[in-house]
């Protein structure tokens, strides 16, 4: 196979990322706590109602904060108590979940969500985020259901318009997505994760130019999005400019040195512009963080087999 072929037929892949689970920001109460049954409920104080309620707050943030470390199993054991102290409480399955995600373990997190949603089914952020975790399924048609519910309950819910326009997208309905999108952008202008999805749509759409004016939108509130520097040179190297694109997937590896996407896009670039050497170096550099990715192998080995 001829270099100049490979290129055209690989093309340059946008990478797309759902918006991150967070975990609840709200409090335990005592309406969550199972209470004594009659015949024990005469022994169990106020004090001792508001230290068990103290308790499962206390272990509801220790997970929140462990998670924002990106310590997941710590944030595990904290929702483990917190389920120990309430079985029922959906804040805690709902917590738990999140760190599921986390952990890439996508159906038992869906698990933990519809337990959350069992108990409380007006609960806007345990919907989204089931839906976040169907997308990383491929299960976009569900995840689109799961963010509908989400907006019904709460409709200034900015995270489920974007996902929404997202998983549209994903489904090759671009059009409809960059209404959702809009939607997430007239709620929160600032929503560097919507502007960095309409981009995408607008791309898959041939509106190159007006999409790279969205990932610059993105830059501009988030300097430090590396997907979007990523998308940006994807853009770029469609439209001819080569060296423009090397520039912002640099940017992306600079920011984050593991995006494997950018690199990857990084190697397809040099390859067209004949620096066969560096693309390799580049492209090796994907593979060694995403080794089994069949792209990536593809082109390091006719990188490796073709060059001139």
């Amino acid at each position: 196979m001829k270099m100049a072929a490979l290129f055209v037929t690989l093309g340059l892949a946008v990478c797309l990322v759902f918006a991150p689970s967070a975990l609840s920001k709200e409090t335990a109460t005592l309406e969550t706590i199972p209470l004594p049954d009659d015949t024990t409920a005469g022994k169990i104080s106020t004090s001792q109602k508001e230290g068990v309620q103290e308790f499962l707050s206390d272990c509801l943030e220790n997970a929140e904060t462990l998670f924002n470390q990106g310590n997941y199993q710590g944030a595990l054991e904290y929702c483990a108590r917190a389920l120990e102290i309430d079985p029922k409480c959906p804040l805690a399955w709902y917590d738990k979940g999140c760190v599921l995600e986390g952990l890439c373990k996508y159906q038992e997190a869906i698990a933990c969500f519809d337990r959350a949603l069992g108990i409380n089914p007006k609960h806007a952020s345990a919907w989204h985020n089931k839906g976040v975790t169907l997308g990383k399924l491929g299960r976009h048609e569900e995840a689109i259901s799961c963010f509908d519910r989400a907006l019904e309950i709460d409709p200034k819910l900015t995270a489920a318009w974007s996902n929404k326009g997202e998983a549209l997208g994903k489904l090759g309905r671009h059009q409809e997505a960059v209404k959702y999108l809009d939607k997430a952008l007239d709620i929160d202008p600032k929503f560097s994760d919507a502007w960095n999805t309409k981009g995408v749509a607008l791309i898959n759409m041939d509106r190159y130019r007006e999409g790279i004016s969205c990932y610059d939108k993105a830059i501009e509130i988030d300097p430090e999005f590396a997907q979007a520097w990523d998308n940006k040179g994807v853009g770029m190297d469609i439209l001819g400019k080569h060296k423009e694109s090397i520039n912002c997937f640099d940017k992306a590896v600079g920011i984050d040195p593991n995006c494997a996407e950018a690199w990857y896009h990084k190697g397809l670039t040099l390859g067209k512009l004949g620096k066969y050497e560096d693309a390799e170096k580049a492209v090796k550099r994907a593979v060694e963080l995403q080794p089994d990715n069949t792209f990536y192998q593809s082109l390091l080995l006719t990188l490796r087999k073709g060059r001139p």
